[in-house]
């Protein structure tokens, strides 16, 4: 227990002034005499030693002190820790489709992450002292408010039966940023995911906990197949092929990948291919493709120039957006055009005030800033794009795919179609990537 007011304890000083004021009384009490003509030749005599006076208990003193007590109490205005401690937690949840994965080593029954991450939050909320108030949030391309904001505790989990996380790759920092001012200077911040943010890689809020439901896991993917059957000389199939893959290991930790092909045969199956690779944490097993055929860049940009004529009229957007994407260093910079553009964007279709869309834009520049980051922390200062090394400059156009921004992304879209469409119009190109030709409507 506290008090609000401590100074409002000072008035308990009242306590023995009334206990000393009814001592007072007791020992001069008041005597009615018939006549002081009497009393004139009386004189006062003292007995021996001083005489040590009893406090009288009546009800009267009882009264005064309780009334002194509570008005003291009154004044201090005592009030219960618990509420005095009460917080606003604000909860960030993971929004990755990966959420929604099973835990291999679970006890039990075999429980989502999301399941898991839901049972940690109902612990964690029953923990908190009464008066709390609680906020959701889900990461995302765009934060999204879940519950709250200070929401009763006893309704924040009700609130997730619903919750199904499906978003694919994506910068969670806007999130953070969002939950680090609705938290204010003394709320609590909390992450919930099945995999630890990379420290190096992302700029964790001040005071903010994070809590993973994951573990450790073999995580093998193959990224790309195909099977490739060579013709024999009079057109037939040859009878062979070559099966061609990557293989990559996501996990964080060596593994061994087991191949193993089969084929219908008969009323079973056959094994045509059995095989064990060793691939170290982060290792891309190369696909093995035949050898791409050369294409100047003189190819390349006739193509561009008669099916996308990059300099009409038409594309000055496009145009615009690509001498910003060549300087590399404008990436965080807050150009106007892609403000105004998200602006108008979260007006129309998020209908937020100004007020809000600012601050949705400014996680956006937060998280663009980190993105940039990472970046030039993997392949230095920045430059010129048409300038730099091929790593760097697929690394770079990755960056406008995973950007904030809409417009950014669009142009990674739109860069993406462009390059599949000139490759798609070069005919020595179409053994190599699979495809019969030629472009529909291209004679």
């Amino acid at each position: 227990m506290s008090f609000a007011n401590p100074w409002g304890l000072l008035a308990l000083t009242a306590l023995p002034v009334i206990a000393a004021i009814h001592l007072f009384h007791r020992r001069y009490p008041r005597l009615e005499v018939a006549g002081l003509h009497l009393w004139g030749v009386a004189q006062m005599t003292h007995t021996p030693g001083r005489r040590r006076e009893r406090l009288p208990i009546t009800a009267s003193l009882i009264l005064e002190l309780l009334a002194a007590l509570v008005l003291a109490l009154a004044l201090a205005r005592p009030q219960i820790d618990s509420v005095n401690q009460s917080v606003h937690l604000v909860v960030v949840l993971d929004g990755s489709a990966s959420m929604s994965a099973r835990r291999l080593t679970a006890g039990g029954r075999v429980k989502t992450f999301r399941e898991l991450v839901i049972e940690h939050l109902d612990r964690r909320l029953r923990d908190l002292p009464q008066g709390s108030v609680v906020t959701l949030i889900e990461t995302g391309r765009r934060p999204t408010l879940l519950f709250g904001p200070q929401g009763r505790v006893t309704e924040a989990i009700g609130s997730l039966q619903e919750w199904d996380p499906q978003a694919v790759g994506h910068d969670v920092q806007p999130a953070w940023n969002l939950a680090d001012q609705l938290s204010g200077e003394t709320g609590q911040l909390l992450y919930l995911t099945d995999t630890l943010p990379d420290a190096e890689r992302l700029n964790l809020p001040t005071g903010m906990e994070a809590v993973s439901m994951g573990e450790p896991q073999p995580n093998l993917a193959i990224t790309a197949a195909r099977w490739m059957m060579p013709a024999a000389s009079d057109g037939s199939d040859g009878g062979g092929g070559t099966v061609h893959l990557r293989l990559l290991n996501l996990g964080r930790a060596p593994a061994i990948a087991r191949l193993t092909a089969t084929t219908p045969d008969g009323e079973g199956t056959r094994t045509v291919l059995e095989r064990s690779l060793d691939l170290d944490a982060g290792a891309v097993l190369p696909f093995e493709d035949p050898a791409f055929p050369g294409v100047s860049r003189e190819q390349v940009e006739a193509v561009l120039h008669q099916h996308f004529p990059l300099t009409a009229p038409s594309l000055r957007s496009f145009q615009w957006a690509l001498l910003v994407f060549n300087e590399m260093d404008l990436f965080t910079q807050d150009l106007s055009p892609v403000i105004e553009e998200e602006q108008k964007r979260l007006r129309t279709f998020d209908e937020l005030d100004e007020r809000a869309s600012r601050g949705v834009i400014e996680g956006f520049s937060a998280g663009e800033a980190a993105l940039y980051a990472g970046f030039v922390k993997a392949h230095g200062s920045p430059g010129r794009f048409m300038d730099a090394p091929l790593p760097v400059q697929r690394d770079y156009l990755a960056l406008w795919g995973q950007s904030n921004f809409t417009i950014k992304r669009q142009f990674y879209g739109g860069a993406k179609s462009i390059i599949l469409a000139a490759a798609y119009s070069l005919p020595a190109l179409w053994e190599s990537i699979g495809y019969d030709g030629p472009l529909a409507g291209g004679g």
